[in-house]
């Protein structure tokens, strides 16, 4: 009997800015068998995205760079495939009194600022993700220090499961993971 061949690891970094995180996974994951989605709405930071896939010897590789907010970017033939959903979206509140003058009179606000609250891109990116994964598939989020909770709300109310928050070396929580 033919076995059929196993379907290529398919990840996304939604929002991927300069590339860092989804180009990092496409360097650490097997080459030739991971297939590697970026996607930003800011045709600058894709600029940045490309000349780093260029410098990073992966640009023969299944890396592919597309613009367009979140999921919207991505070709609707490949809901239910991604095993992986990487982002590290803006997560800070517009009328955050903790921003410095500098950051917020000359930093890119599209990669900043969510919302009053700083959760509107989570909001976005949960409720579409399990459109996207497939079944026991991951979404793995950078968040705001101060967001664990509820963004562990917005995944349990989007049916994910295995919830996890994660804090970084300050003890802050810093990474949402969940499971579909």
């Amino acid at each position: 009997m033919l076995c059929k061949p196993k379907p290529k690891l398919r990840v996304a970094d939604l929002g991927t800015g300069s590339g860092v995180i989804g180009l990092s996974l496409a360097s650490e994951l097997p080459r030739g068998s991971t297939e590697v989605w970026l996607t930003d709405l800011s045709a600058d930071a894709l600029e940045v995205a490309r000349a780093n896939l260029a410098g990073s010897g992966l640009i023969n590789s299944d890396v592919r760079i597309v613009q367009g907010s979140w999921f919207a970017a991505l070709p609707s033939e490949l809901k239910n495939s991604f095993d992986l959903i990487v982002s590290n979206p803006p997560y800070i509140g517009v009328y955050d009194p903790s921003i410095e003058a500098s950051v917020r009179n000359y930093e890119p606000h599209l990669a900043l600022f969510a919302g009053s609250d700083g959760l509107d891109a989570y909001r976005e990116i949960i409720a579409q993700a399990g459109d996207w994964l497939v079944t026991d598939g991951w979404l793995v989020l950078e968040i705001g220090h101060q967001q664990g909770d509820s963004v562990r709300e917005l995944l349990a109310h989007n049916k994910f499961e295995q919830i996890e928050i994660r804090q970084d070396l300050a003890g802050r929580d810093r990474i949402a993971i969940a499971k579909i």
